[in-house]
């Protein structure tokens, strides 16, 4: 059991009353009945029957004649408020609805399938095949000798003294005492048959029809116009009511061509009641176009030429085949001179001339510079002002009154199947297949208006001018155009009409100004200054229903149905599908629906009876969602606001990351450039450095070279041979010196290995012929890790300063040198027990170590005390 709410149209599931935890059960639930205390009866377990008052509390009531119920058929109510139902067990029950007790409990003598109260009939039941008048106080069965109660599927009650009944199980009718109505058409677009069941009364004009697949709301408010068709009565509709032209005769009686041949409407008309008139057609070819001259009827047979007919003496002539000059004999249109003897008709292939004084044919040749129109179709021949205005499958031609073509409107190369000429604007209507009408200004403009524009199909069969508007029948529905408003007003089979799809050659005006528009299903009369057709201000407006965030397979609604007009989505969306709908229920498969997106699209998009759309990739930034669509009135009507759709930028393309951005590339750049400012300075100081290691070390040494060659020059008793040793002496020096600044600079010696080499090569070149002991204990964690050049440049050479100080100002027998360096730390530690040769001097060159040492950033520290111990410590 479910509830149906009325505003959303959300259903909602009702527990029932078989246990704990029970909601969900497979009990199929077929009848129910809302009865005058509110409480509503339906069909339970076979063995019971529920009652549900509305506060949701059950009732059960059990079966007072047997153990079980069974299957439960129809609830109806008697007109004291009493409720009859029957069974499967052949039982018939009336129950109290205030006592809940039966006053009627009984055998039915016969298989009963329904049993239902009207007014007018009062109970009724039904076998398989037909209904029975019961009489509960005698418990009497009557047959009815009524056809309108034969093959009923249901019977339900309706104002005054009405009748619903439901046929064949896709046949819906309502009946009073004065008239006939065919509801049929709201099953039109179910595929297959299974209606189930009517609700009891009309509901504000509309009708709730349970079936096998789904809930039909139908409006119902509408009766049918007068209406005149093939067949009568209850039959259903087939193609064989398809009607054609029509034309008013001298008495009035109007008379028209069907697919079961000629018919006649005796004036004054009523409602279905055509007479068929016997009349002579080849092989069943139907009567397609009919013209009347005073007591004859002139019509044209789609496949069997031209006949004519004498309405007062039955008298009918049947033009032989053979007169025809062309083979083709299926005449679609005619044209009747009033002034002279001579019909044009209009067939598959051209038009031919009839002389009806000699009753000859003639082929008139149709041709426009090199465009042949002898193999088109003829859809309409009117004279406009001496002019004939032909309407052809190849566009518009005009002929002059001696059938030369004057000129051709090609209206897109569609096929134009009927035309208006409004002689007071001088604009000419005409109407197309697919294309839908186009007005013709009289400086050769065209207007097209089409499905877009309210129209409720492209394919055009008819236009009729009435109360100064254009009555357009199309393939879907009758279309009522203001050409002063350009609004259109579209009618379908719920607002009286027989059919919605109209015919060719279909469309007739009467003396007294009354429209007849025929179609599939007979012809429908619209009286002169009807206000049904009246331009509708109401227009029902589309709604936005819901709106969702796709992301691969997730989704998330951002809105549902709510009157949200800015809606914000985030920068991670990849595609937003909307949801939208409009109220209009009449018939909803012909509501189409149009967007635009501004700030995306300029121009409308047309989706058709589609609701929903989506956007994949939509751009960040602002934009206002359109919406509008048309309803089965076919008036187009907007949204009343728009919605405003803000789509979030990404995060990188915000303004603050920009600006972000910026001021990091901005301090990349200050940063880079003091990167390779200093690596400048640095460059320029170690040059620096280089100089003065070479001028210091090199220059000094080269200096006492020159120095010493000058004092052997000027000297005359020296020893030369000890000059020139100590010449040669200092020049050794000096190139040592030279590699070891040159060394402390290569690139190739960053590593921590090279640095213990070449102190371990300066000890062994010192100290190799020498009694002079050396310990060197190198602790290194990783000999391959890298030492900057600073640091490892004035490690060694404080190490080799310190050597040479104690080599040279002390007598010294033992030298123990410690070396430790981690990846956080380098520690240097220099000891010797040699005694100085005498006060140490300034200039011994104790400043250039502590000057290499502030370099490197080191702590220094030299114990003069004790034998000049050197302790030197970095951390990384």
């Amino acid at each position: 059991l479910y509830q149906l709410s009325s505003k959303n149209y959300t259903p909602r599931k009702i527990c029932l009353p078989l246990g704990p935890n029970k909601c969900s059960s497979n009990i199929a639930i077929d009848q129910m009945l809302l009865m005058h205390t509110g409480s509503i009866i339906f069909d339970g377990t076979e063995s019971e029957i529920w009652i549900m008052d509305s506060t949701g509390r059950f009732t059960t009531l059990k079966n007072p004649i047997n153990k079980s119920f069974g299957k439960t058929y129809v609830y109806t109510v008697d007109g004291y408020g009493n409720v009859w139902f029957c069974n499967a067990n052949n039982e018939i029950f009336c129950l109290n609805p205030l006592t809940l007790t039966f006053t009627y409990a009984q055998k039915c003598p016969f298989e009963i399938m329904g049993i239902y109260y009207t007014p007018k009939f009062g109970l009724t039941v039904k076998d398989k095949l037909e209904m029975f008048a019961f009489k509960p106080q005698t418990n009497q069965f009557i047959p009815f000798n009524n056809k309108l109660f034969t093959d009923v599927n249901t019977q339900t009650k309706e104002l005054e003294n009405g009748v619903w009944q439901t046929r064949n199980r896709k046949e819906l009718y309502y009946f009073n005492e004065s008239q006939v109505t065919d509801f049929s058409y709201i099953f039109d677009k179910i595929q297959e048959s299974g209606l189930i069941r009517i609700t009891e009364t009309r509901i504000k004009d509309q009708l709730w029809i349970g079936t096998n697949y789904g809930l039909i709301k139908a409006d119902v408010s509408n009766h049918l116009y007068p209406h005149f068709s093939v067949e009568k009565g209850l039959a259903r509709r087939e193609l064989s009511n398809s009607v054609r032209g029509m034309v008013e005769a001298e008495n009035r009686d109007l008379y028209f061509g069907s697919y079961k041949g000629l018919f006649k409407i005796p004036y004054p008309y009523q409602n279905n009641n055509a007479v068929q008139v016997l009349f002579d057609t080849i092989d069943d070819y139907i009567p397609y176009c009919i013209n009347a001259d005073k007591d004859w009827l002139w019509i044209g047979i789609e496949g069997g030429g031209l006949s004519k007919y004498n309405i007062k003496t039955k008298e009918q002539k049947r033009f032989k085949v053979s007169t025809y000059p062309i083979n083709n004999r299926f005449i679609i249109s005619m044209y009747k001179s009033p002034a002279k003897p001579q019909i044009l008709l209009g067939t598959y292939e051209g038009v031919i001339l009839f002389n009806t004084k000699n009753e000859t044919f003639t082929r008139i040749p149709l041709t426009y510079h090199s465009i042949n129109f002898n193999d088109a179709k003829i859809f309409q021949i009117t004279l406009i002002k001496d002019v004939f205005w032909i309407c052809t499958s190849k566009g518009i031609i005009k002929c002059s009154s001696d059938f030369k073509v004057v000129d051709w409107i090609d209206l897109k190369q569609r096929q134009v199947t009927c035309l208006y000429y409004d002689t007071l604007t001088n604009m000419a209507w005409a109407g197309t297949l697919g294309d839908g009408i186009f007005c013709i200004t009289p400086d050769k403009k065209y207007i097209n208006y089409s499905f877009k524009d309210g129209l409720p199909d492209d394919n055009i069969a008819s236009i009729a001018p009435m109360d100064n508007k254009l009555y357009i029948g199309t393939y879907y529905g009758l279309s009522v155009f203001n050409p002063e408003t350009k609004m259109f007003s579209n009618i379908h089979t719920q607002l009286g009409i027989s059919h919605n799809e109209f015919n060719h050659s279909a469309s007739f005006i009467s003396s007294s100004g009354d429209l007849f528009i025929g179609g599939i299903n007979g012809y429908n009369q619209i009286k002169k200054h009807n206000s049904i057709f009246a331009d509708n201000n109401k227009l029902k407006t589309p709604f936005i229903a819901s709106i969702y965030l796709l992301n691969g397979e997730e989704e998330t609604t951002i809105y549902n149905s709510k009157l949200l007009p800015d809606i914000f989505i985030p920068n991670n969306n990849k595609v937003i599908e909307f949801e939208f709908g409009m109220a209009d229920y009449h018939q909803p498969e012909r509501c189409v629906y149009a967007y635009k997106l501004d700030g995306m699209d300029n121009d409308w998009v047309y989706l058709g009876n589609r609701n929903s759309f989506r956007i994949t990739g939509l751009k960040a930034g602002t934009y206002k969602l359109l919406l509008k669509s048309a309803g089965s009135t076919g008036n187009w009507s907007e949204m009343p606001q728009p919605i405003t759709i803000s789509v979030d930028q990404k995060m990188y393309l915000k303004w603050w990351f920009i600006l972000l951005e910026v001021l990091a590339v901005i301090i990349a750049g200050v940063s880079f450039y003091f990167v390779k400012l200093n690596q400048v300075k640095r460059m320029f100081n170690l040059r620096l450095q280089i100089s003065s290691d070479l001028h210091d070390e090199v220059g000094s040494i080269l200096t006492a070279v020159g120095m010493q060659a000058e004092v052997l020059q000027h000297a005359k008793n020296t020893n030369n041979n000890t000059q020139l040793q100590q010449i040669a002496e200092t020049s050794r020096q000096a190139v040592s010196n030279m590699r070891d600044v040159v060394w402390s600079i290569d690139g190739r010696n960053d590593k921590v290995v090279n640095l213990v080499d070449r102190m371990s090569d300066y000890l062994l070149m010192m100290f190799e012929n020498t009694d002079v002991q050396v310990e060197f204990n190198p602790e290194i964690t990783n000999q391959e890790n890298i030492l900057d050049l600073i640091t490892r440049q004035n490690t060694y050479l404080i190490f080799k300063e310190s050597i040479n100080n104690i080599v040279k100002h002390s007598q010294v027998k033992n030298i123990k040198i410690v070396l430790n360096i981690t990846p956080k730390m380098l520690f240097m530690e220099i000891s010797s027990d040699g005694l100085a040769y005498g006060e140490a001097k300034p200039g011994m060159g104790i400043n250039n170590i502590k000057m290499r040492a502030l370099k490197m950033k080191a702590e220094l520290i030299i114990d003069a005390a004790n034998h000049y111990k050197t302790t030197l410590k970095k951390v990384f």
